[in-house]
């Protein structure tokens, strides 16, 4: 089996170490060489039985490469036990002993009080090899998400999450709570170093002479339907009788009418606008014939990219929450007769390969800078790299603006975010 000079490279260094995180960009190719070195450690009889712990539409690009190992190998790979997030806590059978515990996508288990992350943690001390798989270890520059990734490796690595925070980060207690949030880091230096030992980090850059992509294609698409843009933003939708008095919930309402519809108190789905679905199909006419990747955040939006698919004749898959095959997408890099692939960004946003289209339209933006940044890196590939055109559908006088401009910064949007701007008319000069 022939690999890339960094697999091997990164296999000799596994070998060395029962705990390692390989912090790699998406893309670089990292499942292989772990798969790999698991099944060493298996046929050298060091482990009996390996657990891969990953996002579900991740499992298929694990499949993919144990299919491709043989003989004794093969024989050795059947004794690793594939499992998403969402399902291992859950299931009794996995709260076990495993010899080797792999975290792919292993910002996952950040958020140290989550119950996946609580689960994920007992391997610590059950396991004798630990090993972390992402490109996104550091969401949005969070130091934080470190603690819970260096305890599943080395518990006590830190010490306690107080002492962590005490010494590298600064906080403050929101009024009236008992909750403390970061604001900064302290020491950050020696923090680097200390984890800098367990850790490898390789970009695609590092990896292969990457072209740069042309500047991103922003679609501005009309303004939502006004009426209710106004009666959302004021609290009182006077069409659907809807009283919005939550901060999320308005924020996601506008999201809602900026793609072109909403949905009532009852959960009937009211479409306001196709303004945004005739603009997409304007945009498939310009990408032509080439296969192309679009995300969106609503199942809404998926059936107007549905809809807009089937008026020009393309076919596709859709792959979200409610495609029960969740390896579908491999139809889409298989067949080069399937045009198109509809993603939902919490299903598709990760450990899958979409490369053989080098167009990506956003139906609508993410509100995660670390989302937005998975599901970029999908049609990204270091086998003959080529340049990548992303396409974006922004509502005019919308949200959408909004929250682009703070995906442009690198930062997430949030309610908080969304407190910092006014309610009322939207600046002359917000403009893309």
């Amino acid at each position: 089996m022939e690999l890339f000079p960094h697999q091997e490279r990164i296999l000799g260094t596994l070998s060395e170490h029962d705990s390692f995180a390989l912090f790699w960009s998406m893309r670089v190719m990292k499942t292989l060489p772990m798969v790999l070195h698991m099944s060493n450690l298996i046929m050298q009889g060091k482990a009996k039985d390996a657990i891969v712990i990953a996002p579900k539409s991740a499992l298929g690009a694990w499949k993919r490469d144990i299919n491709k190992m043989k003989g004794k190998r093969r024989e050795a790979c059947d004794k690793i036990t594939l499992i998403n997030y969402e399902k291992v806590w859950r299931r009794k059978e996995y709260d076990r002993h495993f010899d080797i515990v792999v975290l792919d996508e292993s910002h996952k288990i950040a958020r140290r009080q989550s119950k996946q992350s609580k689960f994920c943690m007992k391997y610590a001390t059950r396991s004798k090899f630990r090993y972390l798989l992402t490109g996104t270890p550091l969401g949005q520059g969070r130091l934080e998400d470190l603690w819970a990734q260096m305890e599943f490796m080395f518990p006590g690595f830190f010490g306690p999450y107080r002492e962590f925070e005490a010494r590298y980060c600064i906080t403050r207690q929101l009024p009236g709570t008992f909750i403390r949030i970061v604001t900064g880091y302290r020491n950050k230096e020696e923090l680097l170093e200390r984890v800098k030992p367990y850790v490898s980090s390789l970009t695609l850059d590092d990896i292969a002479d990457m072209p740069t992509d042309p500047p991103d294609n922003i679609v501005i698409c009309p303004r939502p339907n006004v009426f209710i843009q106004s009666g959302v933003r004021k609290g009182y939708v006077k069409e659907y009788d809807m009283i919005i008095d939550n901060p999320a919930v308005k924020l996601m309402k506008m999201r809602q009418v900026a793609s072109g519809f909403i949905i009532d108190e009852q959960g009937e789905t009211h479409v306001i606008a196709d303004t945004k679905r005739f603009a997409f199909g304007e945009l498939l006419d310009e990408i032509g014939d080439e296969k192309v990747v679009i995300f969106c955040e609503f199942k809404q939006s998926i059936r107007s990219v549905v809809q807009e698919l089937r008026n020009h004749e393309l076919p596709h898959v859709v792959l979200d929450g409610d495609q029960p095959d969740k390896e579908i997408w491999r139809w889409f890099q298989d067949h080069d007769h399937m045009r198109a692939i509809v993603c939902q960004y919490a299903t598709a946003n990760a450990g899958i390969d979409l490369y053989t289209a080098r167009h990506m339209v956003f139906y609508e933006p993410s509100l995660s800078t670390t989302m937005m940044e998975q599901a970029r890196a999908r049609i990204k590939t270091a086998v003959n790299p080529r340049k990548c055109q992303y396409h974006w559908l922004i509502a005019q006088d919308s949200v959408e603006l909004k929250i682009y401009r703070q995906l442009e910064k690198h930062k997430d949007f949030t309610v908080n975010t969304m407190s910092e701007w006014s309610w009322g008319e939207y600046d002359e000069d917000e403009t893309l």
